[in-house]
């Protein structure tokens, strides 16, 4: 059984935060992608229905998925003090 105590309170607030923070750098991360290439990448995706497109954007984003969740656990471990 989970027991809540009133230790909760910091490590709920630290992950609220380090998702938030973790979104912020994922859409920015995302708008850089956009602006760097020399097309739409909406365009080709939606409209020109290019599916290669639709694979290099959908491994750039679990790619920046993966290293914002590496980054912010590590962090998240050594700010909280869990082990």
């Amino acid at each position: 059984m989970i027991e809540f105590g009133p230790d909760l309170g910091k490590p709920l607030l630290l992950s609220l935060a380090f998702t938030v923070v973790g979104l912020l750098l994922f859409v920015f991360s995302l708008w850089v992608i956009e602006k760097l290439t020399p097309f739409s990448v909406r365009k080709e995706i939606e409209e020109d229905q290019n599916v290669a497109m639709g694979i290099i954007v959908g491994s750039l984003i679990l790619g920046i998925a993966l290293i914002l969740a590496a980054s912010l656990v590590d962090v998240s471990v050594s700010i909280g003090g869990g082990p």
